[in-house]
């Protein structure tokens, strides 16, 4: 099969914030350390998200700095963040609809049908995408208002 493999898309999509790092160390480390790396990363990611659903559920605030300017500027860039895994999924649901069609069709790639290969691949990677912008952006947008309105406040 030419190019990656439908399963480990996936496995980027759901892991959307390591596979964006990614871009700073996939081209400059051999490929045992660059697994070694993309897993360990994979691993203090739902570390990160646990203990931010602890801290959420403690006290309705993100696991973040308590610097102020550091907090708005770590809310900024995860907010970003999310927007960009929203154009990430409108590009995967671009091809949903460029699939769909020919998928209905009964249209047969070399390996079979290729309802399993790319539309239902397409289908799940855009949900997590947009999973990802929506968790990012609602929390973190709410967490910048929060931090910008207490200006004197060292510790929200």
């Amino acid at each position: 099969m030419a190019g990656p493999d439908p399963a480990y898309l996936v496995l980027l999509a759901v892991n959307a914030p390591v596979n964006l790092a990614r871009i700073f160390w996939d081209n400059w480390l051999l490929y045992p350390w660059n697994l070694a790396v993309l897993m360990t990363g994979v691993g203090l990611l739902w570390y990160w998200v646990a203990c931010s659903i602890e801290t959420w559920r403690k006290r309705r605030e993100a696991l973040l700095t308590h610097w102020r300017h550091g907090r708005l500027l770590i809310d900024a860039l995860l907010i970003a963040m999310g927007l960009l895994f929203g154009l990430m999924g409108v590009g995967e649901a671009k091809e949903i609809l460029d699939w769909a069609p020919m998928s209905f069709r009964g249209a047969v790639g070399c390996f079979g049908a290729d309802w399993w290969s790319e539309l239902l691949r397409s289908l799940v990677a855009a949900s997590m995408h947009f999973g990802w912008c929506a968790i990012l952006v609602l929390v973190f947008v709410r967490d910048f208002v929060r931090c910008f309105r207490h200006s004197n406040a060292t510790r929200l």
